[in-house]
């Protein structure tokens, strides 16, 4: 498989690409949805999306990001989202005690 060369982003390029990923991800928090990886796969997620307007800021964040940025950022935002519930547990055991 051929290597894709790609050329690097213009800093407002890479503000515009953020700024639509936090849209994006803004969204599906209003909506409930906790796995952005998982509204392409899942109906009742898709019209979840589809409802709060979600899926319109998903194709605006596809067009300004790199697709190999689209699938870091929602890796590391699902993970992000585990991370913090680790904590949150690891600190309510500490308060407990």
């Amino acid at each position: 498989m051929p290597v894709q060369k790609t050329k690097p982003l213009l800093r407002s390029e890479r503000d515009l690409c953020y700024n639509f990923r936090d849209l994006y991800f803004s969204c599906l928090e209003k909506a409930g949805i906790e796995d952005p990886t998982k509204v392409e796969e899942e109906n009742e997620l898709r019209k979840k999306a589809e409802t709060f307007g979600c899926l319109k800021k998903n194709d605006q964040y596809k067009r300004a990001c790199p697709s190999s940025w689209v699938k870091y950022f929602n890796k590391k935002v699902i993970m992000e989202k585990r991370r913090q519930a680790i904590l949150d547990q690891i600190n309510a055991g500490k308060q407990a005690a």
